[in-house]
């Protein structure tokens, strides 16, 4: 008996390692039956996770629905918020496209300028009524 076991220790050019936490045995050098368990166990531990956040989520979303006041102020501030944005992104941009156009048309291109030319044209005929 203490044969085998000093024969096993011998075999090993490697001084085994302690465990650092809970589980790194299974993590390090396990037997695929050992991994496979793991990751089971991993598995129906990420599940229970997310059923948890789902349900606190549903639970969350009837609360909203049984208070429909609560419901109707977050709603309009929501979409005030996302007519401020929509304003602001829309000014920003216009503002860019603006200014592109304006270093493109102090470049005299002839390309880009004979666009410009047209784009003016259009514009003008439109406020005057008469159609292009």
């Amino acid at each position: 008996m203490a044969d085998a076991k000093h024969m096993n220790h011998s075999s090993s050019s490697k001084p085994a390692k302690q465990p650092g936490y809970a589980g790194e045995s299974a993590l390090r050098g396990a037997a695929p039956a050992d991994a496979d368990e793991r990751k089971g166990y991993l598995q129906e531990q990420l599940q229970a996770f997310i059923d948890g956040l789902k349900f606190k989520e549903i639970a969350e979303y009837v609360q909203l629905m049984n208070h429909p006041r609560k419901l109707i102020i977050n709603n309009f501030l929501s979409g005030i918020a996302r007519g401020v944005g929509i304003a602001m992104g829309l000014s920003v941009f216009l503002v860019t496209a603006l200014y592109v156009l304006r270093a493109l048309g102090t470049l005299n291109l002839p390309i880009i300028g004979d666009y410009i030319a047209d784009i003016v044209k259009v514009v003008q005929a439109q406020l005057e009524g008469r159609t292009y």
